[in-house]
């Protein structure tokens, strides 16, 4: 079980997209502010660390927000749904931030035996589960809505993207 929302994220999530999610948004991003941000110290490998993490949730939450938005009617995404997996992903970055800032900070001034206590284990694991309580609704209710978690097996390409590659001949050698 996780303990922290970037252990989360980082190890236990997507473990089949990891090597893309560090290729493309995480290693670009901080390469290119990297150069931007000229000789490297220990505060902006920092930085660029931060915003590479940031630089993840936003192409994740495009990723999901577009996935919503090509298998719902534009009118129902735009009204009910545009920009809730956008939500999501911020606030899990924000809180990703949150813990790293203050995980640094606590365990500078809590004493070792605490930090490394069942019971400092136990208070990691419930923030995780009310983070999770708190948040998940959000990420689900779009999918809910779709009736994905009736899809057995899951198809991605419903109904719309289908629906598009049927009327547009020239996509069709790739599907």
């Amino acid at each position: 079980i996780s303990t922290s929302i970037t252990s989360l994220w980082a190890e236990r999530w997507h473990r089949l997209l990891r090597s893309t999610w560090l290729a493309f948004p995480y290693r670009t991003t901080r390469n290119v502010l990297q150069k931007a941000l000229g000789k490297p110290t220990k505060k902006t490998a920092a930085i660029c660390s931060a915003v590479a993490s940031f630089a993840v949730f936003i192409v994740s939450a495009t990723m999901h927000e577009f996935f919503l938005y090509s298998n719902l009617d534009w009118p129902i995404y735009r009204e009910f749904y545009m920009g809730g997996q956008m939500c999501y992903f911020l606030v899990q970055a924000a809180l990703v931030a949150f813990e790293k800032v203050v995980g640094t900070s606590l365990r500078r001034r809590l004493p070792k035996s605490f930090t490394e206590s069942l019971f400092a284990l136990f208070l990691q694991w419930l923030w995780v589960v009310v983070c999770a309580f708190w948040l998940f609704h959000m990420f689900l209710l779009g999918y809910t809505t779709l009736g994905v978690q009736f899809n057995n097996p899951f198809h991605f390409f419903q109904p719309y993207i289908l629906e598009y590659v049927r009327k547009t001949p020239a996509i069709h050698p790739f599907f």
